[in-house]
């Protein structure tokens, strides 16, 4: 049966009581290869080390001379030096066969041997000369140059040695990622799976969205809009199930679902009414509590457990902008492993606001960038409580006020979580 992870008469907890219990949690991920054009926006399956020193060789970074340092006496006399040739990206480095000597080089060529430092075109001026009725190429300086040995070279595994840890398992594919995973020679990228999710309406008053309600039904919306964040998030396995309000059919479902799923996300059902069956069904199925009610609105029924298979289970509220607000402030993070990436997110708060309950309010705002300080501001939007999901339209998200403040003041920063992934 679900043993519950509260202290005896503890009620509820704090967002971060509930944080770090989700923290702790990590869903079952399997691996698999994918090409590396498809790679981009997944995460890493394994850890990735440097096959070789990068650069793997002194690179030229500016086209140019090269030269060995010892002849820059003779340059700031104006005496010129020899070209012996061109070092061009590509090919093998040259050797220098005499100090007084240079070549000319391209940026991302390899440094010709016997030369240390590398001077600009803009600095040289280039004379053709004959030489025993052999034209040679010769390089002086044109104006004032500030000297310094080494200078314009990317030396050999200065960004990286061989066998450096570069890429961490779990790791975001971005596109310079993607880059390094390319030149450490990755045509296939072992990435994680996405996870299979099953999400589930509970209640005896939805209907499905193309039938007609009477006039004490209404839609199911929850699913819908859940659904749709997770797939614009890259969580394409979302399965979409609806039971009724009744123990043997949700205690069936919520069987195989456990079995079949890597995380199983239930709205409705989890708070204190008669026909709330959803925690005691899976305390039923050996579904282990790890926390029910958080101190919070909206979404304070909020449940959260694992089965003894590692199965996750949610169980968010059936209010609609309680469940959208937990799933982008639980469920999405967890996922994601992304609890930092968030925590980094803050906008200014364009008014001043109040809230008299002592819980964490999850405000619904509207975005705006000032036009004098250019920071991100976020005006609240007016809600008509936790069922309202149609002044949802007019945020961009919602910022999380603490529980242990009341008043809220214009110019204050805070944590915001937006509705798009990667918005603002």
């Amino acid at each position: 049966m679900g043993g519950g992870k509260f202290k005896k008469g503890r009620q509820m907890i704090s967002v971060q009581e509930a944080q770090d219990f989700l923290v702790k949690e990590k869903l079952q991920k399997s691996a698999k290869k994918v090409t590396l054009e498809d790679s981009a926006g997944q995460l890493l399956a394994e850890d990735i080390f440097a096959e070789r020193p990068q650069p793997p060789f002194n690179r030229v970074a500016m086209d140019g001379i090269s030269i060995n340092s010892s002849a820059w006496a003779s340059l700031k006399d104006k005496k010129p030096l020899i070209i012996e040739g061109v070092q061009a990206a590509g090919s093998k480095a040259l050797t220098l066969s005499e100090t007084n000597r240079c070549f000319e080089v391209m940026t991302g060529a390899p440094l010709p041997t016997g030369c240390d430092t590398v001077i600009p075109y803009e600095h040289c001026h280039f004379i053709d000369a004959e030489n025993s009725s052999l034209k040679i190429r010769e390089v002086i300086l044109k104006d004032q140059y500030s000297f310094s040995k080494g200078q314009n070279i990317h030396n050999l595994g200065s960004d990286y040695q061989k066998g450096e840890l570069l890429l961490s398992k779990g790791t975001l594919i971005t596109p310079p990622v993607l880059g390094v995973l390319a030149s450490e020679g990755y045509g296939d990228v072992l990435i994680q799976k996405k996870p299979k999710i099953a999400l589930i309406s509970t209640g005896d008053e939805l209907v499905p969205v193309k039938e007609k309600p009477l006039e004490y039904q209404i839609r199911t919306s929850n699913t819908c809009a859940l659904k749709a964040d997770l797939e614009l998030r890259g969580y394409t396995e979302v399965d979409v199930f609806h039971l009724r309000d009744d123990p043997q059919t949700l205690f069936e479902k919520f069987k195989s679902s456990l079995e079949s799923y890597d995380l199983v996300i239930i709205t409705g059902g989890v708070s204190k009414g008669k026909f709330d069956y959803v925690p005691s069904v899976l305390s039923d199925l050996g579904v282990q509590k790890i926390f029910h009610k958080i101190m919070q609105r909206p979404g304070k029924p909020m449940w959260f457990g694992k089965c003894p298979k590692g199965t996750l289970v949610f169980g968010l509220p059936g209010n609609p902008v309680s469940c959208i607000v937990c799933l982008r402030r639980y469920v999405i993070p967890m996922i994601e492993d992304s609890w930092d990436r968030d925590l980094d997110k803050k906008v200014v708060l364009k008014e001043d606001f109040a809230f008299s309950k002592n819980l964490t309010f999850y405000l619904p705002v509207s975005i705006e960038r000032s036009p004098l300080s250019g920071k991100l501001m976020a005006k609240p939007q007016k809600t008509n409580g936790s069922g309202d999901y149609f002044s949802l339209t007019k945020s961009d998200g919602f910022i999380e006020l603490p529980r242990e403040r009341t008043r809220f003041y214009s110019g204050e920063a805070f944590v915001f979580y937006s509705w798009a992934k990667g918005g603002y």
